[in-house]
């Protein structure tokens, strides 16, 4: 197993760790549930997702495929920038309470970090 597979696994371990138990993971209820409580839960969490995103698209654009977004390459896509864009799509788009937050940033990512045709 090559080093970028342990780092995908473990990524997924410490996502798969942080689900409620109810099997649902983090959701938006969560989330605002969270956020109001300043909770580091919530920070780890959506550092995790990040970081987890940042690897699927370095596999993807390493086997030539179409990456889930676009980030530039100048571009350092931080944590507090990261709970902005979650932020912003939360507004942007109705959800139910019971949606993954994994959702939400992705599409997120990918409306404020769009891949050129």
């Amino acid at each position: 197993m090559n080093q970028l597979h342990l780092y995908i696994l473990t990524l997924l371990f410490v996502l798969a760790s942080s689900v409620q138990a109810e099997g649902r993971g983090l959701t938006v209820r969560h989330y605002e549930y969270l956020k109001a409580q300043e909770a580091r839960d919530l920070t780890i969490s959506v550092h995790a997702m990040r970081e987890a995103f940042m690897v699927a698209n370095a596999t993807l654009e390493a086997e030539r495929r179409k990456p889930l977004y676009c980030q530039p390459k100048e571009m350092n896509l931080t944590l507090q920038s990261t709970l902005e864009i979650l932020d912003e799509q939360m507004k942007i788009t109705a959800r139910s309470l019971d949606t993954p937050i994994s959702i939400v940033l992705l599409d997120g990512l990918k409306r404020t970090l769009p891949c050129r045709k």
